[in-house]
């Protein structure tokens, strides 16, 4: 496949943002459309492949300054991916998913959540969604019943506790390091 890269790939740099353009639609990918993704994971992990195709990315540079990319397309393949990993990092953290190395879960979440050496900026979260969908994805990180209530309904949180409740059932058969290991043999163009 011509210009197809492993996910951990787009994701390395640790200073860009992933900007969704305000003219984009709201997060809706449904719990049907997780599943597979999960589904898939499962199969990736349990069959050993090499790698799966995961859809297409359309992005260009933001700005001269800045590696920051506007998601022209893939903004949804991008918002499930980052609130998948969000989901199984709260997992480790409330005892929910096993994880032999927690060094590991920073370092995933540096690499896939966080803009963690950009300057300037008022939040390091690498994600950034249209406003509504940003706020309910904020509260993701607090890993908080409580600041996650007032986004209740969002499809960001509708779908993080599908994923979160997906972890739990699979999460002492499939590691946090199988997890993340299933999710870089995903491919994009």
């Amino acid at each position: 496949m011509r210009d197809a890269i492993r996910l951990d790939v787009y994701f390395k740099d640790d200073k860009a943002l992933f900007l969704i353009p305000l003219y984009q639609r709201k997060y809706s990918w449904q719990q049907k459309h997780c599943q597979r993704l999960f589904s898939d994971l499962v199969k990736v992990h349990e069959q050993n492949m090499h790698s799966h195709f995961f859809g297409s990315i359309v992005s260009v540079k933001a700005s001269q300054t800045e590696n920051d990319l506007l998601i022209i397309d893939g903004q949804q393949r991008i918002t499930t991916i980052s609130i998948l990993i969000l989901a199984a990092i709260n997992a480790v953290s409330n005892g929910d998913m096993c994880c032999r190395d927690l060094e590991f879960v920073k370092d995933t979440r540096e690499k896939y959540l966080m803009a963690k050496y950009r300057r300037h900026v008022e939040s390091k979260i690498k994600l950034r969604p249209i406003d509504e969908d940003m706020k309910a994805y904020e509260s993701l990180f607090k890993n908080d019943e409580e600041e996650m209530k007032p986004f209740k309904g969002s499809m960001i949180l509708n779908n993080y506790h599908f994923f979160y409740n997906l972890i739990k059932v699979q999460g002492h058969q499939m590691s946090f390091e199988d997890l993340i290991e299933a999710i870089e043999r995903l491919i994009v163009i």
